[in-house]
Formats: structure tokens, sequence, C-alpha cells
């Protein structure tokens, strides 16, 4: 699933959060590769925004940021059996962007973010959704403060959050990288710092859980006098047992991914967990980090089409396969269509033609037997609602 164990019960209860499920609708393009099937579109769920999927027991809770009213968190509900979608019930946070969200069993835990120009007040306090009984619960603002662009993984017993950017740029004009990092465990509720990273502060970067350390890797941070930024090649493992890091060895053939992009510009940057290694991906180049011999290795490079994405793209590990899938090239053109890595024969394939129109921004996750990808903008603009499943044979 996306950024592996990054994004990482009963029944859901019928019209959660007070909108009626829509019916699934099961057209089908068949290849040799693998096949898609169109799922319905949930009713009355317009311009979602800054979108983060995850697998909770048996639901995937899509939770978006903002949507065209620009008001609130959203979340929606898709049953893996039925396929069916809910809306949750109102989450009572106020619209954000570069939030972090992760799994926790059957429960979900949205945390920070930052506001836009027409934003009022702290996105620090986050909120823990409980799809069963659909409810959320809101958490303290802990440690770090207002926070956005960082990463969050969760251990199993806590939520590691790191990095990223605090201040708000659009009410003070400031805003600050920072290398820092705390821990949440929901069962008492409480927060506590962790052991300063070995790393310059930055945000954009990729995490991912092993079962034993939390990876951190790459990212971006400004350039002093310019307006631009800086891309970094290196990383480090957290250890939360002893409460320490230590530093990966350098990935050289990614060290040649650029030095410095425009400001705003968004790399497509992705990671994830295959059970043995971290898999990083951007579209300009890939490797694979083994934590047990701290050695890498180069992923061959994706299809052309891939190469040219700036950003809004996805990457999802189906515990096989790594497939890549849509995204923004350079302007504004969106992509369709995807490709799956296996990196036991080191070999791309493309995917067959998808059901639905290019896009970007989308949210894609692996449900266990195939990949959701919905919503997303297209190159007119436009904020899509369909979206489909892609079922490798």
């Amino acid at each position: 699933m996306l950024l592996g164990a990054a994004l990482l019960g009963a029944a859901l209860i019928g019209g959660c959060g007070g909108a009626s499920p829509s019916s699934p609708d099961h057209s089908t393009v068949a290849s040799a590769e693998g096949h898609w099937e169109k799922i319905g579109a949930p009713r009355g769920a317009r311009g979602f925004q800054q979108m983060v999927p995850v697998v909770a027991g048996e639901h995937i809770v899509l939770l978006a940021g903002g949507d065209f009213d620009q008001e609130s968190v959203k979340a929606l509900v898709f049953d893996i059996a039925s396929q069916r979608w809910s809306h949750a019930a109102p989450s009572g946070l106020w619209w954000r962007a570069g939030q972090s969200v992760v799994a926790a069993g059957r429960r979900v835990i949205v945390w920070g973010g930052c506001c836009g120009g027409g934003g009022r007040g702290s996105r620090a306090p986050g909120a823990i959704y409980d799809v069963a009984g659909d409810d959320w619960r809101t958490l303290e603002a802990g440690p770090l403060g207002d926070r956005y662009s960082h990463t969050a993984v969760w251990t199993g017993e806590e939520m590691i959050v790191w990095g990223g950017v605090s201040g708000n740029i659009f009410s003070t004009g400031r805003q600050e990288p920072r290398a820092d990092g705390a821990a949440f465990d929901p069962r008492s509720g409480r927060w506590r710092p962790i052991a300063p990273a070995p790393l310059s502060p930055r945000e954009r970067h990729v995490a991912v859980w092993t079962g034993e350390e939390m990876i951190v890797w790459g990212g971006q941070g400004p350039v002093e006098g310019h307006k631009r930024h800086r891309l970094f090649s290196d990383g480090a493992a957290y250890d939360p047992e002893r409460d320490s890091w230590r530093t990966l060895a350098p990935a050289r053939f990614l060290a040649a991914r650029g030095q410095s992009l425009p400001e705003g510009l968004k790399p497509s940057l992705t990671a994830a967990w295959t059970g043995e290694g971290v898999i990083i991906w951007d579209p300009n180049g890939g490797g694979v980090y083994d934590p047990e011999s701290d050695e890498w290795s180069p992923v061959p490079p994706a299809p052309p089409r891939f190469r040219a994405i700036q950003g809004g793209g996805s990457a999802i590990w189906t515990g096989e396969e790594l497939i890549v899938w849509g995204g923004e090239a350079s302007g504004g053109e969106t992509i369709s269509g995807g490709a799956a890595y296996d990196p036991q024969a080191r070999r791309w394939a493309p995917l067959p033609k998808p059901p639905i129109a290019a896009r970007g921004g989308h949210a894609a996750v692996w449900t266990g037997e195939g990949m959701l990808v919905w919503g997303g903008f297209g190159s007119n603009g436009r904020y899509e609602t369909d979206g489909a499943i892609y079922l490798p044979d």
C-alpha cells in the first residue's frame, strides 16, 4: 500500500455520517497483465483535495484536508468487501494541507497540516477517527506545535512524527524546516519527544516503518538567499526501543537526482517497505535499501512517460510489485496509465488502459487484492469524482 508501513472494524454501520452508500459499478477492462473494475462514486463528494487514503481493518478511510467549501477535514469510508462508499461523521477539524494520516488498527489518526491564505488559527490539534463507531476524538497539539509537510508512521504502538515545516507563511510570512520529532501513544493519549536526528531540517521527505525502525530519506530544504530548494539524498533510521538513530549508507546513484529546484515545485518522491527492503522512487530514478546489510541497489528507469512527472502521481506496493500511476507533467498535463515494477525480475511492465480519465493528485491505496484509485484533478483543472480498482492477474 502507499508508502508501505507509513500508511499503514467491525462492519460499518449503514448510513455512516448520514449519507447513503453508493451502488458499485462493475464495468471491466481486461488485459494480459490484469484488469480494471470501475467503482461507483460517493454521493456529494466534490473537489476533494490533499487526500490521504489508509487501510483500517476491512475499510479504506480516505481523508481529505479540504474540498470546495474549504471549511473542514472530510473523510470517506470504502467498504472493501461490498465496494460501497459512505461519508464519515463531521470531523470538527479545520481544513488543512500537508497533514499526516496513519491507520492504527481500525482507527485513523490525522495530525498537523497548515492553512491557506484564508485560513484561521492553528492546525496542530489532530483527531482519531473510529471507523466502527463513526466518531472522532480530538487530540491535543503535542510538543511539536504547528507542523506540516512532515512524515508519520505507525509502529503498532505509537505514531511517530518527524521533520516538516513549522510556522504559517500565509499569516506570518515565516516558515522553518524542522529536524525534530515526537511519538504519540493513543492508549494513554500522551506524547514523548524523540532523540535528535543526524539529519538536516527538511520537508517532503519519505518515511516507512520496517517493523523495527522508522527509515527517513530525502526531502528538501531552502537554499539561503534564493527562491529555490535543495534536494537531499541522505537518510537515517530511528529505533524507538533504544530511542536512537543511525545514519544510512549513501545512495550514490540517487545523489545525482538534482541539487536544487524552483520554490513551489513538489518532487514526486515515494517509498515503500517490501518486507525485506525499502524502495525509494521518483520519476528520475530509484533504489532499494537493505536495512540488514546497510546497502543500496538501483532500480531500473521507469518507462519514459513517468520520467516527466513533476508531482501528483502515486506509487503503491502490492506485496510483490511497485505500481506507479498517473501524475502531472510540466505544463499541467496529467498522465494516464501506469506501470508495475517487479523487484525480483528487475523489470517494468505497462498496465492496461484504465476506464477513468488521466489525473494527478488522486488517492491510491492497495486494498489487499487490488489498487484503488479515486478522485484527483485532470488537465482541464476539473476535480474528478470517480475511480477504479486495478486487479493484477
